[in-house]
């Protein structure tokens, strides 16, 4: 199991992008532990994986409890871990290392979030919050940018003066490409931006 994951991680390096690798390889680290600490061993042959190997898993991730910083795991992060050992033994059965794919009868189980947006008086408060340290106002000007934008982090980062263009209207637009979708996306650059 441990080589197909290394295999997969290797095709799929300039493929994915780092942040989704970096989960790539949390989730790796998820797998190793569960198979040291629950099945008292190093790797499992492919053709061990059962149905049973993926419901202790992810009983495994549920109980699981950091020994350092982080908080437990939630449902909707479990079954992210899940979503994407899935996603390598797809690979697995896509190239006849595995003649039965263990997920087949598993059912992932997303619980639904509802994200809030700021409000006015929030988004007031932020922008005239004043902050002694430049990093700090460095970050609170990015998240208002974005909070203006709709522009994600990634996108900010990426950001040059050349995606600032003229609009049709005579005003100036952000001109660039969704990072994960590769979408184009033109954003009107508002005053408080």
């Amino acid at each position: 199991m441990l080589s197909l994951i290394e295999y997969h991680n290797e095709q799929q390096l300039h493929k994915l992008a780092p942040g989704t690798m970096k989960n790539y390889h949390t989730t790796q680290r998820y797998v190793k532990k569960f198979l040291l600490e629950k099945l008292y061993r190093n790797d499992i042959v492919l053709s061990q994986l059962t149905y049973r190997f993926i419901l202790d898993f992810e009983r495994y991730l549920f109980n699981y409890v950091p020994k350092d910083h982080q908080k437990p795991l939630n449902n909707n992060g479990i079954m992210k871990h899940i979503e994407r050992l899935r996603k390598m033994i797809n690979m697995a059965v896509k190239l006849d290392w595995l003649v039965k794919d263990p997920f087949a009868s598993f059912k992932k189980h997303f619980e639904k979030t509802e994200r809030e947006s700021l409000n006015i008086q929030e988004l007031t408060a932020l922008a005239n919050k004043e902050f002694s340290i430049e990093r700090l106002r460095h970050v609170r000007d990015m998240l208002l940018f974005s909070c203006y934008t709709g522009l994600s982090y990634i996108e900010l980062a990426e950001l040059t003066p050349n995606k600032i263009v003229t609009g049709i209207d005579g005003g100036l637009w952000i001109s660039t490409s969704r990072a994960k979708t590769d979408t184009g996306v033109r954003v009107p650059l508002l005053p408080q931006a």
